[in-house]
């Protein structure tokens, strides 16, 4: 069933500025879509529009499948979690997160129940008592969290809901709201600037650039086959070198390497895109000279300059002066130079 229907939205404000351009958006039940987007791109605009709390000028806001466009954001059955910290006056840390409950007339100890279960996962239940106006940064976005996940709604939309929280309670919010998310069926829209958070969690994935949707797809589909150079440097690590072409072969630094497509002779340039963990070191590889090497904890990140252009290598240990860069071509990517479109992978 579709629980949210986005359709034609197009959103622009008084000063000219296009927000979204003809925007469509779907969202199953169960569905958990994550938005991604350079700042400006049109992400929080589609959240508030979505929300109830901002009008398109153009486009419809279908619920279940009911055109809620025009309906007030309460009458809308949506937790939110924006990156805007929201403190209610005269209410605890619990009487925060058990708002949405509150409201629903929720039994006492049904209420206090969920509060206690939801505050300790987030590792808040020691703060119940507290005033939210004295907690940190992170955990006023923990109790934010927290709310949204008591009321298990119908549709939740959450605007960068990690970005204050540590690296462990990262992934333990991910899992429990996860493990709440696919048993309750809900739907959810998820926005990030965390390309790894958003692969990792999300069963769709939107892309969105100035205003307009540019990728839509399964995580793992839009990283293998990314359709523009933009996706594919967005969602990942991804080197791209503009090199000549000659015949079947991509000429990149001093070497070459074969890459059979029908269609690549025709080119005389194309821009090949080439991710670290795809390259390898060795000596029969396309000659380089060390730049630099960066140390990443669990590998070592070699920036190998191949003629003019830098590509980068995950390797097992540094390296320096001069190694070969082994370019499989069944792993790198080929894009246009003139539209910066995708050409069809090579085989």
């Amino acid at each position: 069933m579709v629980m949210l229907d986005v359709s034609g939205v197009r959103r622009v404000f008084g000063d000219g500025t296009v927000g979204l351009e003809g925007v469509d958006v779907a969202v199953e039940r169960g569905e958990l879509v994550a938005v991604v987007g350079p700042s400006g791109s049109g992400k929080t605009t589609l959240l508030r529009v979505i929300a109830g709390l901002d009008t398109p000028d153009t486009g419809t806001v279908s619920l279940r499948g009911i055109d809620v466009t025009a309906a007030e954001a309460r009458d809308r059955n949506i937790a939110m979690v924006f990156q805007d910290r929201i403190i209610y006056p005269r209410r605890n840390v619990k009487r925060m997160i058990s708002f949405p409950l509150e409201l629903r007339g929720t039994p006492r100890e049904e209420l206090d129940n969920r509060v206690e279960v939801e505050a300790g996962v987030l590792g808040i239940r020691s703060l119940l008592e507290w005033d939210p106006a004295l907690l940190s940064a992170g955990h006023q976005q923990a109790v934010q969290t927290a709310k949204a996940l008591v009321g298990r709604p119908d549709l939740y939309l959450f605007d960068e809901p990690l970005s204050r929280l540590d690296t462990a309670h990262r992934a333990l919010v991910r899992r429990e709201f996860r493990t709440l998310q696919t048993g309750y069926g809900i739907a959810a829209v998820w926005v990030t600037n965390d390309r790894e958070e958003a692969l990792a969690i999300c069963d769709r994935m939107v892309v969105l650039d100035k205003g307009a949707v540019v990728a839509d797809g399964p995580p793992d589909e839009l990283y293998e086959r990314p359709g523009s150079m933009f996706v594919a440097t967005f969602i990942s690590d991804m080197d791209l070198i503009d090199v000549p072409v000659s015949g079947d072969r991509l000429m990149i630094g001093a070497g070459s390497v074969h890459c059979w497509w029908p269609g690549l002779s025709a080119y005389e340039r194309v821009v090949v895109g080439l991710r670290p963990e795809k390259l390898d070191i060795d000596d029969s590889g396309v000659a380089g000279v060390v730049d630099h090497v960066e140390f990443m904890g669990d590998h070592y990140l070699v920036h190998v300059a191949l003629g003019d252009r830098v590509v980068r290598v995950k390797s097992s240990s540094a390296l320096e002066g001069r190694v070969g860069v082994a370019i499989d071509p069944q792993s790198i990517h080929l894009f246009d130079p003139a539209t910066g479109e995708a050409l069809l992978h090579p085989v």
